[in-house]
């Protein structure tokens, strides 16, 4: 009999979807057409397409899964592959993969340089522009790492040098079950969960805002770690409700109140990994060149979707450029593919649609000679 039961079933159940598919909110059900459907419906378009293109049935491939890699097997989006790898060991875990890094009391963390590589944890990937963990990882003790990695690549197997894993935890139950003396162990609380009040700022109120925005919805806290007049009146709100002092302060009974709750800020933590794309030119042929005329077709440019990267394309490719300030070289680089990623998810997309209209119509005007005119400013196009 195995002395280490936790961690073997941590590894096993995570090795055992290695076959599973990745679908952004999906919780270990059979992937299926149906299923699919319903985890698109209400996502961003750039979700959907996603969720139904990697779908035979649903992108009008093939009529019935027969021959699909993903028939009958499971599927995930990263934090919920680690939720149920662990709670095969007997860990819980919540969903999101931030929440699952913020809200549990971990008996180690730290840095991916100091993790014990022959212990079976949790690694993360921290994002320094939202200043999440936007991704999470089972690792099985072997040097290796499994994620449900995103809708082109699915489940990964792969040495843990391989993605820029930046944090580990440790449950505590691994933890004990590997022989660490956790007597004096400070809890999560104590080490991160300072007393914060107006005008405190960093991680501590950020965590806040997301716990207090997912008690409360209604009251779209900008999670941005900054404890303002809003903060403060939803603290007081939350402790009027739990019956606490309504002093605005979260010291340790608010913390600890916050704490107990059975909130989560649900699956929109977790960012699906994009996998390395190609440089694409013109005279390209690939499902990669497909991929991006959908890209360049949402974000309202004509153009056919052929998977062949004609002059069309590079006349879309370069007005695009222009109008994100790259050099219009009509080359799709990485530069392009991460502006594309982030204009289509309607994130930090912010290009003025007359410079649009002006790179169109200069592209027009080189193309065929003539006079530019464009009238009206920002707010006359």
């Amino acid at each position: 009999m195995s002395n280490t039961p936790v961690q073997d079933n941590i590894r096993r159940y995570a090795l055992a979807q290695l076959d599973a598919a990745y679908i952004m909110g999906a919780t270990a059900e059979r992937c299926t057409p149906k299923y699919r459907r319903s985890l698109a419906e209400g996502r961003s378009s750039a979700y959907a397409d996603k969720i139904t293109a990697n779908c035979p049935v649903l992108s009008g491939k093939q009529s019935s899964c027969d021959g699909c890699k993903h028939q009958g097997e499971l599927s995930f989006d990263c934090a919920q592959l680690s939720k149920f790898a662990a709670k095969a060991g007997g860990v819980t875990l919540p969903s999101g993969s931030n929440s699952q890094w913020t809200k549990v009391d971990w008996a180690i963390t730290g840095e991916i340089a100091l993790m014990p590589m022959s212990v079976v944890c949790f690694v993360f990937h921290h994002n320094d522009k939202t200043g999440r963990k936007s991704h999470v990882g089972v690792y099985l003790g072997d040097g290796t790492v499994i994620d449900a990695r995103g809708h082109a690549s699915d489940v990964k197997h792969e040495d843990v040098s391989s993605y820029p894993w930046t944090h580990y935890a440790i449950p505590v139950e691994v933890a004990k079950e590997a022989g660490y003396d956790l007597t004096d162990r400070p809890t999560y609380a104590d080490e991160r969960r300072p007393t914060i009040r107006k005008g405190s700022k960093g991680d501590a109120v950020r965590e806040a805002q997301q716990l207090l925005n997912a008690w409360d919805d209604s009251l779209q806290l900008a999670e941005d770690g900054i404890f303002g007049t809003a903060t403060k009146a939803a603290v007081e709100a939350f402790q009027q409700a739990n019956g606490l002092t309504m002093d605005g302060i979260l010291g340790p009974n608010t913390w600890a109140a916050l704490l107990k709750l059975d909130v989560d800020p649900g699956e929109d933590d977790d960012e699906e990994v994009q996998p390395a794309r190609p440089t694409i030119a013109q005279g390209s042929k690939s499902e990669d060149v497909r991929e991006l005329q959908r890209m360049l077709r949402s974000l309202g440019y004509t153009l056919e979707i052929d998977g062949k990267c004609g002059p069309i394309t590079v006349q879309c490719v370069k007005s695009f450029q222009g109008a994100s300030d790259l050099t219009r070289t009509g080359v799709v680089d990485a530069n392009t593919w991460a502006a594309l990623d982030a204009a289509v998810s309607g994130g930090r997309y912010t290009v003025i649609i007359h410079d649009l209209l002006e790179s169109v119509a200069t592209d027009l005007t080189n193309q065929y000679g003539g006079e530019m005119v464009l009238e009206g400013g920002e707010d006359n196009v």
